[in-house]
């Protein structure tokens, strides 16, 4: 796992961001964000709290450098990328099901090239 500090990728934010790949053009990137929420299941203690992990994809132009967010289904992927190469034959929803960041490895390699 290699982190990426957001001023680096050009991010206003202060925080890091997973490398999920990187392209000679675009990059994917992912960050983690937790919040403190009540614990669901256990009615005897209900002042006991959790922390919920959560995360959102991110992707990186080395021409625009601006840092966008990514929601990662294919329409929303294919949607963002139609000007510049069609998707569709790549994008697959039920991929994304499975495992995402696999599929957003595939796009963008494919997107890369």
């Amino acid at each position: 796992m290699k982190f990426v500090y957001g001023s680096v990728l050009g991010s206003a934010d202060k925080c890091y961001y997973e490398e999920i790949y990187t392209g000679k053009r675009f990059s994917v990137y992912k960050r983690y964000k937790s919040d403190l929420g009540y614990v669901s299941s256990n009615y005897i203690q209900s002042e006991l709290r959790q922390f919920d992990l959560g995360y959102e994809y991110f992707y990186t132009d080395t021409e625009s450098k601006v840092v966008k967010k990514l929601k990662p289904n294919a329409g929303s992927v294919i949607k963002e990328f139609k000007n510049i190469k069609d998707l569709s034959p790549v994008a697959d929803n039920d991929a994304f099901t499975v495992n995402p960041e696999d599929a957003l490895r595939k796009i963008f390699n494919y997107l890369n090239n």
